[in-house]
């Protein structure tokens, strides 16, 4: 096969051809596969039908949809459907998605799936080269296993808020939902490396994700570098105790002062303090990261008279609505997403735009696959009641309001049902 047609093969993605079953809520299952859907996976989201995703109402919302602004980005490119898991039929459903399925992500606490009847034994059964990805707050075991796990709680137990302590020593939460979305990253890493060992021969298998886990091995770096070697103390400081903002004449910028030799330098010809450049205490590295404190007071007293100045490691302190009209945002290209997002106007912001052989197709029309509509007849079948409303002309409430083993439906796009 030539490369043109290798490429022609896989013109959705290069995941093209894999189906994800999404029974994740909130963040940390439902970013990640919006990550693979944006790769071509055809990723089904089955929302809980007695229980609709909270994000629905989480942030502005899209009037005449309600959905939020946050639930069409979490959700871009996704088919949908609502089940209820607690019948029968709902439960039949899904294990037939399941049957055809490459991958199930869920994030219900631990043990819930396997109450209802369709845990990992029972899926695994049913499609044995089946990927399990199972995500959890703390774990499967031990005295914080079934507490509720949302971001700011985690961001707590893992110290998050040590890290970004303020100059007066409060500790404070980093202002993004970051555990959440760094164990969607994880999610997504997670099932790439699953399928690739599948693909090689090793067979289905069930991934444990526990936010906690995920939250400290994102942080440990270089916040606790300290504590990496066993049996060793040392009094420098963590990199997270130097990481500042200088307030200049026009703002705040950001100069990087533990860059390579030559950004310091730059920086101190800039500022005309070739002293510091100079200084014994500054003279590599480990000297300004040990004297970090110091530096810092040194940088704040000339950017306080300064604006921004080029050939220096630094950048504009921006507020998160600008950061998309930053120049280099634009060289990168404009934000990708969905051809028919939800609700039209500017549309939620797909990933990183991607650079290579398969870029151009990493983003495929929402509405390639075509929706199963066989099992929604078989469904039909099953709930006398719902059949007879299709014969009425349909069931016109909001998806949230309906009940029953299967509400709701397949559709293209993040589907404002």
């Amino acid at each position: 096969m030539d490369h043109n047609a290798r490429t022609d093969a896989f013109k959705d993605g290069p995941l093209t051809g894999i189906r994800i079953i999404d029974l994740s809520a909130v963040i940390s299952g439902p970013f990640g596969t919006a990550m693979l859907a944006d790769q071509g996976a055809d990723v089904i989201m089955v929302e809980r039908a007695d229980s609709p995703d909270i994000v629905r109402d989480s942030g502005p919302l899209l009037a005449g949809s309600g959905v939020s602004a946050m639930f069409a980005s979490m959700n871009r490119n996704k088919r949908t459907i609502a089940l209820d898991l607690k019948q029968d039929a709902g439960r039949d459903l899904l294990k037939e998605l399941v049957r055809d399925a490459d991958v199930v992500v869920q994030n219900f606490r631990p043990g819930a799936l396997d109450r209802l009847g369709v845990g990992w034994s029972v899926l695994s059964a049913i499609n044995p080269q089946l990927i399990m990805c199972s995500i959890s707050g703390f774990g499967t075991d031990g005295p914080y296993s079934h507490r509720p796990a949302f971001d700011p709680i985690v961001q707590s137990i893992a110290a998050y808020p040590s890290v970004q302590c303020d100059d007066d020593g409060r500790p404070n939460l980093v202002s993004t939902a970051v555990c959440d979305k760094a164990t969607s990253m994880q999610v997504a890493q997670s099932i790439l490396a699953a399928l690739v060992a599948r693909a090689n021969g090793a067979g289905g298998q069930h991934i444990e994700l526990a936010m906690v886990d995920v939250a400290l091995h994102f942080l440990w770096p270089e916040a606790m570098w300290g504590d990496t070697y066993l049996d060793h103390s040392t009094d420098m400081p963590n990199l997270n105790e130097i990481y500042k903002l200088y307030r200049t004449s026009d703002g705040w910028a950001m100069v990087y002062s533990v860059a390579t030799q030559a950004h310091w330098r730059n920086m101190c010809t800039a500022l005309g303090r070739l002293d510091l450049a100079e200084d014994p205490r500054f003279a590599d590295l480990q000297g300004r990261v040990r004297f970090g404190a110091e530096v810092n007071d040194e940088i704040q007293a000339e950017t306080a008279v300064h604006h921004r100045r080029a050939g220096r490691a630094d950048g504009p302190g921006r507020r998160a609505g600008g950061a998309g009209q930053h120049p280099r945002r634009h060289d990168r290209g404009p934000a990708r997403a969905p051809p028919r997002a939800v609700g039209g106007g500017r549309p939620p912001g797909g990933g990183p735009h991607p650079h290579g052989p398969l870029a151009g197709s990493l983003l495929g029309d929402p509405g390639r696959h075509p929706p199963p509509r066989a099992l929604l007849r078989r469904a039909h079948r099953r709930d006398p009641a719902r059949r007879a409303r299709a014969q009425r002309g349909g069931d016109r409430r909001p998806a949230q309001l309906r009940r029953g083993a299967l509400t709701g439906r397949f559709g293209p796009g993040t589907s404002a049902r």
